[in-house]
């Protein structure tokens, strides 16, 4: 059967078996291009993500396949010039489903097709350490009573309860949680 009218009707490679006992002379219609995705879609919140998005068009070399994102998840971007997709899911994004959609759009003469397809991402909790403010240097005279409020806050969306333990205080030293 004749590949895609483009091509040249004497060049070999323009010829390919047919599945239905031959077409000689009739053009076959134009294929849609695909969208490919490859690289994890599981990701952990704070955590530097590529995914890599490739446009196929099946009657290649007489066509070719663009790329272009339809729908991205907030703070992501695309560069069009390597295929690559890239997010920083924040704190406040994880834990949570988002979808990343591409269109692919031939460049057929006549009849072009254009597809979408689209991939679920998800973005799991990363356990964040608690933050300590920074105290300034304190200096107490011997035998003086003194007290410093101490208060750690805990980064995670929602926030979990923080629990105080403290060890190997010097004699004298208390703590009250």
């Amino acid at each position: 059967e004749r590949t895609p009218v483009e091509g040249y009707g004497n060049d070999p490679v323009a010829w390919r078996v047919s599945p239905l006992n031959g077409t000689p002379g009739t053009p076959r219609p134009n294929r849609p291009p695909l969208v490919q995705f490859s690289g994890g879609t599981n990701l952990t919140e704070l955590t530097p993500t590529t995914l890599n998005v490739a446009a196929v068009d099946l009657d290649f070399p007489w066509q070719s396949a663009s790329l272009a994102p339809v729908q991205l998840p907030p703070g992501a971007s695309f560069n069009s010039g390597t295929d690559e997709w890239q997010w920083t899911p924040t704190e406040a994004q994880g834990p949570g489903l988002f979808t990343a959609a591409f269109a692919a759009q031939d460049n057929a003469v006549c009849e072009a097709m254009r597809v979408t397809n689209s991939v679920s991402i998800l973005v799991q909790e990363a356990n964040q350490p608690p933050m300590w403010p920074l105290l300034p240097e304190v200096r107490v005279p011997a035998n003086a009573a003194h007290s410093c409020p101490v208060a750690a806050s805990d980064p995670d969306l929602p926030t979990q309860t923080l629990r105080y333990v403290a060890f190997n205080l010097p004699a004298g030293f208390s703590i009250n949680p």
